[in-house]
């Protein structure tokens, strides 16, 4: 009879309003950053049932509700800064004031680049808190539709506080102000008046820098303005900080946006870094042209087994690192396995066929056929004696038509993007497979049977793909 509080559904109800559960913040407190999806969800669900003590709720909890789509959990500083923040603004939360229905209600809405928002309120207390983001086709729209959206979206989602009731709804779109009276002109805008009938309420404008709270709700920026730079002399210095060095990898010009649009700005950033990256000495000499060249395309015959048929390459051009300043790339035409190895320019035939021995035949044994361009290196009689008793034959690729050896070309072009600055070694892959063609004998085991069947199996189904891709890159290079 003597309570003056009382504990309900998460909520303690008392004569100042409503406040959070005590214990539910300290769940929320203690709640450990989340390693799935499942867990993720956990943390949201909880946190997301006092949305409405929470201002930018849909703006703290985006970078985290992003990762709950398909294939897309993956936690990193900005989700683990959001996890963060949204435990700071739930300790933080503001006690809501009770409704009082005999005294009418005020919403205050805006529309942004980024989303809608709004606030409920009496007396300038706030009642509820409510965002949304808007997907891309929304955002798309005008600014009046916009504006019209969050107005619609808010009233519906008060619906129980607002009906029977009259209220007042604050935007800073002026023309709103004439919505009942205006002749609705797209399907869009007649079904969204509506969803107003049955509503006792009347609209006002409000600039907004009057209309401060709804305006901050609907701005749901991606990122927060760290800095804002006026000065030209810092950035060339973040600009080479960015994109030039070890972390910034030589990225093209989207990747090396996103990273500086995460913690600065300055007006024109996009044309400046634009400029930046075209200019890139590194990028300009490193990364492959993508145009086509004259002719039809011949593709080569699949080979029928693993590490029979090699296509070789030399990338050169790089910093010198552990006295290498070359890499030999040897890829199985069939698997797409690849070895790169660290050797040393000038190198000469007698050392690259020991590394190639060493690294490559060693592990795989001698292959049948091996494809390389017209270098010296390779025309050289040395190479020719070691290939001949082995019984290999060494096919040339034509000049000035790198193509023709086109697997080593296409896996260079992937190694240079990544490499950039020094040359290491590496041994992809795992041991080769020393089984033969399988043949059913007398005898069986059952589950080796079907495992070597399985590989066989495996082996077509990949020579059926290969041949299908073949098939769609000399028709898409045949289109001159």
């Amino acid at each position: 009879m003597f309570q003056t509080k009382v504990e309900y559904l998460g909520h303690i109800i008392n004569g100042k309003g409503v406040a959070m559960d005590p214990i539910k913040i300290q769940a929320v407190v203690d709640w450990p950053a989340p390693t799935s999806i499942k867990g993720l969800r956990g943390f949201l669900g909880l946190t997301g049932y006092y949305r409405k003590f929470i201002q930018h709720y849909g703006s703290i909890a985006r970078p985290l509700t992003d990762l709950t789509k398909k294939n897309a959990f993956l936690w990193s500083d900005m989700a683990q800064q959001a996890f963060e923040q949204l435990k700071q603004a739930l300790v933080t939360t503001p006690v809501l004031t009770l409704p009082d229905f005999s005294q009418p209600f005020v919403i205050e809405c805006d529309a942004s680049g980024r989303g809608i928002g709004a606030v409920l309120m009496q007396h300038q207390k706030p009642i509820a808190f409510f965002s949304k983001g808007l997907s891309d086709r929304k955002l798309s729209k005008s600014v009046y539709d916009r504006e019209m959206m969050a107005l619609v979206l808010a009233v519906q989602h008060w619906r129980q506080y607002l009906l029977g009731t009259r209220f007042i709804v604050y935007t800073d779109q002026k023309s709103l102000k004439f919505l009942l009276q205006q002749r609705v002109t797209t399907p869009d805008q007649q079904n969204w008046v509506a969803k107003l009938l049955g509503y006792d309420f009347e609209i006002q404008y409000k600039p907004g820098r009057s209309n401060r709270a709804a305006d901050a709700l609907s701005r749901q920026a991606e990122f927060g303005q760290l800095a804002t730079l006026t000065a030209s002399k810092y950035l060339q210095e973040l600009l080479h900080e960015f994109h030039t060095t070890t972390t910034g990898g030589h990225s093209g010009y989207y990747r090396t946006y996103r990273r500086i649009a995460a913690n600065l700005y300055w007006p024109g950033m996009t044309s400046t870094v634009k400029e930046f990256v075209k200019a890139c000495d590194v990028c300009q000499r490193c990364k492959a042209s993508t145009v086509m060249p004259g002719g039809l395309l011949q593709p080569l015959a699949i080979p029928e087994a693993i590490w029979e048929d090699l296509s070789m390459d030399f990338i050169g051009g790089l910093p010198l690192s552990k006295g290498c300043n070359v890499i030999l790339a040897v890829v199985d035409r069939l698997s797409k396995y690849a070895h790169f190895m660290a050797v040393k320019h000038p190198y000469t035939a007698k050392g690259i066929a020991e590394v190639f021995v060493k690294e490559v035949i060693r592990h795989h044994g001698i292959p049948k056929t091996i494809i390389r361009d017209c270098d010296p290196l390779f025309i050289s009689k040395f190479w020719q004696e070691i290939f001949c008793l082995q019984g290999t034959k060494l096919q040339m690729s034509s000049a000035y038509h790198p193509e023709t050896d086109g697997q080593t070309e296409v896996v260079n072009r992937c190694l240079e993007a990544y490499l950039r600055l020094s040359p290491f070694e590496i041994v992809y892959g795992r041991r080769p497979p020393t089984i033969f063609h399988y043949g059913q004998g007398e005898i069986r085991v059952e589950a080796v049977a079907q495992e070597l069947k399985d590989r066989d199996a495996a082996l077509q189904l990949l020579k059926h793909h290969l041949a299908r891709a073949q098939s769609l890159m000399k028709s898409n290079a045949d289109k001159h």
